[in-house]
């Protein structure tokens, strides 16, 4: 009698292949989330550089003067997050970085992962229509127009002097902060998305881990870079830094 040939696998060829198989996952795995995270962080410079138009189209009609800040029932109507919707018509989407797309459902702060939401924050930010603002960055609270007596806010777009260092917007935990330079150490860089850890420095509000230990910062020249999160000191966030003498004097 002809002897039959075999068909299909015995179990251990199957364990063997699929061993393989996870043993290649496993090792493509971790760079396709880096891939995955490189992508969105690219999309989100993209968003900031539109965000920033919006901006420039502002302080084109506005004198270069940048927005007051404003809080309560009807501060809403003069912040950031409204004056300047006029001037790019998808800026209600383009606040959102691709890695903190849903608002944080516990706080109005947000977290590395999560956006801030300004419909829990006392209805502060409601829009005609039951419109929230929300969103993943934040301005430079440095820049704001309505101080007038405090040396270290810009106010306007010529009084900065060093564009390549000085920061706009930001991956952030809140519509804006105040980063100075003697600013404590940030308690830990996801951001408790329960509470807005009170009493944490401005600077922590940017020292979020969104982008593999970075933030992408919009600045003043109108470039996009993908700022290491140990170097955020090194940004002039206000003016006049140099009247410290601890905080770097940057070169013309």
């Amino acid at each position: 009698m002809r002897n039959r040939s075999r068909s299909g696998f015995t179990i251990v060829e199957l364990l063997v292949v699929v061993s393989i198989i996870m043993l290649l996952v496993s090792l493509l795995l971790p760079s396709m989330q880096k891939a995955r995270a490189v992508t969105r962080q690219a999309v989100c410079a993209a968003q900031l550089s539109q965000v920033n138009m919006a901006q420039l189209g502002y302080l084109a009609d506005n004198w270069q003067t940048f927005p007051i800040n404003t809080y309560g029932a009807s501060g809403w109507k003069t912040f950031w997050m409204q004056v300047y919707e006029p001037y790019h018509a998808n800026l209600q989407e383009l606040r959102f970085c691709p890695e903190a797309v849903e608002p944080n459902p516990h706080h109005f702060f947000g977290t590395n992962t999560l956006a801030w939401n300004g419909k829990l924050n006392s209805g502060q930010w409601i829009h005609t229509g039951n419109e929230w603002k929300e969103g993943s960055y934040g301005l430079n609270a440095w820049v704001y127009s309505n101080h007038t007596t405090d040396t270290r806010y810009f106010r306007t777009l010529q009084r900065i002097r060093f564009t390549s260092q000085t920061p706009l917007f930001a991956d952030c935990r809140w519509v804006d902060g105040w980063p100075v330079w003697t600013d404590a150490a940030p308690p830990d860089l996801q951001g408790d998305p329960y509470h807005a850890n009170t009493g944490v420095s401005n600077t922590a509000r940017f020292a979020i881990d969104r982008h593999l230990g970075a933030i992408n910062v919009q600045l003043t020249d109108g470039s996009v870079n993908r700022w290491d999160l140990r170097d955020l000191h090194q940004l002039i966030w206000w003016a006049n830094p140099w009247t410290r003498q601890d905080y770097p004097v940057p070169s013309e």
